[in-house]
């Protein structure tokens, strides 16, 4: 989440529906895998999920991007949506999700490095890298093509 609004924020826009967006993912998480729900196979259910933010950010983006609304508008009107989906949803309770794999994507190691550890550089690499190979940091950014300044001798 960190490295998203960081680049929202140094375009000059602000996503005030990030926290509630990934509140609702992981209800939908929970009702497409949980047991006593839809109960789908990891896979499957991850990828629904996924596809569940996919959809609150792209209604997002048209908002902003085609209908012109303004982002604090925008945004704000879609955490309002989002928690609203989750609390009616989950019946304002937690769902549970019994999956060993599911727990291991979060909490297990590969080889000899944590998954967490592994998602977050994956997440930077992902983000940051093509955001400079893009030409993303040019002079109309001036955030990002600030030139790095070295301390002094």
């Amino acid at each position: 989440m960190a490295l998203g609004a960081t680049f929202i924020i140094a375009t000059g826009g602000i996503d005030l529906s990030v926290g509630t967006g990934m509140t609702f993912c992981a209800v939908m998480a929970g009702v497409f895998m949980a047991a006593d729900f839809m109960d789908l196979p990891l896979g499957l259910g991850l990828l629904l999920t996924l596809l569940v933010g996919v959809v609150v950010g792209l209604v997002n983006g048209v908002l902003i991007a085609y209908l012109g609304l303004p982002p604090f508008i925008a945004t704000l009107a879609m955490m309002m949506v989002t928690r609203g989906l989750s609390l009616i949803i989950s019946k304002s309770s937690s769902i549970k999700i019994a999956n060993p794999d599911y727990f291991a994507i979060a909490n297990g190691s590969l080889v000899p490095l944590p998954c967490p550890m592994l998602h977050s550089s994956s997440s930077f690499s992902g983000s940051f890298l093509p955001c400079c190979s893009a030409r993303l940091c040019s002079a109309d950014m001036p955030l990002l093509s600030a030139p790095m300044r070295r301390p002094p001798a």
